[in-house]
């Protein structure tokens, strides 16, 4: 006898969106027209139904009359159903993309690729051995990288351990500055078990001045092997341009990853590159920044005032091609569109109906946190349902 795999099916539709069958509960709508974005970072969601286990290929929007100014990006999050309404965990998403796709069309994006979400950053000024993170919801089997920036008056310590939570290990770290008094420090974890909690940088016995961090979760990740991380280079200077040079990519899926630290001022990500944190702290002057690109790249570098710095970049393994898809079982699920700006146009409707128990499309404003794009954890902020972008995922891999 010969038993076959069952295959997800595809949709009666190929595109899913709140003005396909999927979506649930907007009647009345107005035929879409181009609109500004309504609001610089922030997440609209909308909930849709899943009918039958599918693959999608893309994600994609629908562009409006003007194109090319800001980066967008299209997720898909599980009905969290416990209760309260709104979005749950991030399932999968797009790779963030300029709008750079033909007026008045929609623009395809992959969704296949690693693809890295700010859990959270921060910074201490406070003389200690340790420093506590805000708290985190990490998922089992996620990889997470944790990179950080602390500093001395003389020859900053390496941290001994991330604690609190799942076990952390270091992966790359390097000391710059005069004296070599600040270091940047790069650390990945994949747990076992769900986390909530703080975490905990620790440095043993020794006293840093400052401690700067970046916390990321990744997607689409093979983790067997060093949690996911391919290799990793460093990089230190007195320029412009903090630069990590890796060697030749494993697999032109994987994707890349860097961590920058300096004492003068803010960074420009390198080209190509998606800025996903930005910060700084005083005593003494440091600033540090992450970005990342979901493909390859082997010099790793930003822009900066000239002045010391250290850089770290990273090659992450993925675990599907983009022409793999992505594989979504049946179920209620939330639509999620982001954009970082307000000039680029999309095509968007509205609504006179609510959404079935859900009681309008929700917004999350994440405009304080610079490249947030579509946060893991999001309390959303119900509003009304005249802003309906066009957006969704796709069953079709090309064209």
């Amino acid at each position: 006898m010969t038993i076959s795999r069952a295959q997800p099916r595809q949709l009666p539709t190929p595109f899913v969106s709140y003005l396909t069958d999927e979506g649930y509960g907007a009647t009345t709508r107005t035929t879409p027209s181009s609109a500004v974005y309504a609001t610089a970072d922030r997440v609209h969601y909308m909930p849709i139904v899943i009918p039958t286990t599918t693959r999608f290929y893309r994600g994609f929007w629908l562009n409006g009359a003007t194109v090319g100014t800001n980066n967008l990006q299209v997720g898909l999050y599980n009905d969290n159903d416990d209760g309260t309404d709104g979005p749950g965990t991030l399932f999968t998403s797009s790779i963030p993309a300029l709008s750079a796709g033909t007026v008045n069309l929609a623009q395809f994006v992959d969704i296949g690729r690693p693809v890295a979400n700010i859990v959270t950053s921060g910074v201490s000024t406070t003389d200690g051995t340790s420093f506590t993170t805000g708290s985190v919801a990490l998922k089992t089997g996620k990889l997470y990288t944790m990179c950080f920036v602390n500093s001395k008056a003389s020859a900053a310590d390496a941290a001994s351990s991330i604690d609190s939570g799942p076990t952390f290990t270091s992966r790359v770290s390097t000391t710059f500055d005069t004296s070599t008094a600040k270091r940047v420090s790069m650390w990945s974890a994949v747990p076992t078990t769900p986390y909530s909690g703080t975490l905990v940088i620790n440095f043993g016995a020794n006293t840093e001045t400052g401690c700067g961090w970046v916390l990321l979760e990744w997607q689409n990740v093979d983790t067997a092997t060093n949690d996911g991380i391919v290799q990793t280079a460093t990089g230190t200077g007195n320029s412009t341009t903090p630069l990590a040079t890796l060697a030749a990519f494993g697999s032109t899926n994987n994707a890349t990853l860097g961590f920058q630290g300096n004492a003068i001022s803010a960074a420009t990500p390198g080209t190509g590159f998606f800025e996903i944190a930005d910060n700084t702290y005083a005593t003494p002057s440091t600033f540090f920044s992450a970005e990342w690109r979901p493909d390859n790249d082997t010099t790793v570098d930003a822009t900066i005032t000239s002045g010391q710095w250290g850089m770290l970049a990273a090659e992450v393994k993925a675990s599907l091609a983009p022409t793999d898809g992505v594989v979504v079982p049946s179920g209620r699920y939330w639509l999620a569109i982001h954009c970082n700006g307000t000039t680029a146009t999309i095509f968007r409707g509205s609504s006179s109906s609510t959404f079935g128990r859900y009681a309008g499309v929700y917004l999350q404003n994440m405009a304080t946190t610079t490249g947030n794009y579509l946060p893991n954890v999001a309390v959303p902020a119900q509003n009304a349902t005249s802003y309906l972008p066009v957006f969704g995922f796709t069953t079709i891999s090309s064209p």
